[in-house]
């Protein structure tokens, strides 16, 4: 929280004296998600979320959805499960789902991922890509899972 009004104090002056960069309010939002992240400040990142998605720049996605998984193994499971549904509420952005479960997975936070795979996979059900993902992450996280049925093969019109 420290750092974090310190980089916006920082960011403040810095716009006062005409210093101004999209960077400069990147690295600003970005270390308030992580702000949001460590103390459970579901308001601040609900507020980030929104100006991400109104910003609707690809790399800042793509950043926000990165940390969202790689501080995941320093969250509480069940404050994770609500960082999960604020994405979902807020931004909602399908193809990052399992980067953030991913980014997840590889620092160290098997079960953040998971969650985040199994909620990517209920909420996205018409995409079997979604399902077979969560199983192959699950099986590699040594949590054998039920095959998915395979979809029913299309048939020519007609038919």
């Amino acid at each position: 929280a420290k750092l974090a009004k310190q980089v916006k104090d920082s960011y403040d002056a810095s716009k006062a004296l005409g210093l101004e960069h999209h960077m400069f309010e990147r690295d600003l939002h970005l270390v308030q998600v992580l702000s949001a992240l460590a103390s459970q400040d579901g308001k601040l990142l609900r507020e980030r979320l929104k100006w991400v998605k109104e910003k609707d720049d690809k790399r800042l996605r793509d950043d926000t959805a990165q940390w969202l998984g790689d501080a995941s193994r320093f969250t509480a499971l069940d404050w994770y499960q609500q960082v999960i549904q604020i994405w979902k509420d807020e931004l909602n952005y399908k193809p990052k789902y399992y980067w953030i479960a991913w980014r997840a997975a590889l620092n160290d936070a098997p079960q953040h991922a998971l969650k985040v795979a199994e909620f990517a996979k209920n909420e996205f059900k018409d995409d079997l890509s979604f399902a077979e993902e969560y199983l192959y992450m699950k099986d590699l996280f040594g949590q054998p899972a039920k095959p998915v049925p395979a979809a029913e093969p299309l048939q020519p019109a007609g038919k």
